[in-house]
């Protein structure tokens, strides 16, 4: 629904895949987190950053941390969404 060019230093928002204010919110807050990283100087690209990145979005949208059960839908979204990326945790 988004995404982060490092080269450009531009987050874009694939506006037509939200379809709610919220929804936006979440995805800039998941491209915020590669942007943090990335001034940062560390990898943006690995299978933990992006469940990081699941998971901040998952407490913008639900207000709380996510439970066991609830991470491990979060993982598993993350192995659908990113077949190319190992785990490295």
């Amino acid at each position: 629904m988004g995404e982060f060019d490092a080269n450009k230093s531009v987050v874009r928002i694939f506006m037509q895949n939200t379809v709610t204010a919220d929804e936006t919110v979440s995805v800039l807050i998941h491209e915020g987190r590669h942007v943090t990283r990335h001034l940062r100087g560390r990898r943006m690209s690995s299978f933990s950053e992006e469940l990081r990145a699941r998971s901040l979005e998952f407490v913008f949208r639900y207000r709380r941390r996510p439970t066991f059960n609830e991470r491990q839908i979060l993982r598993q979204e993350v192995r659908e969404f990113y077949p190319e990326l190992e785990e490295d945790e």
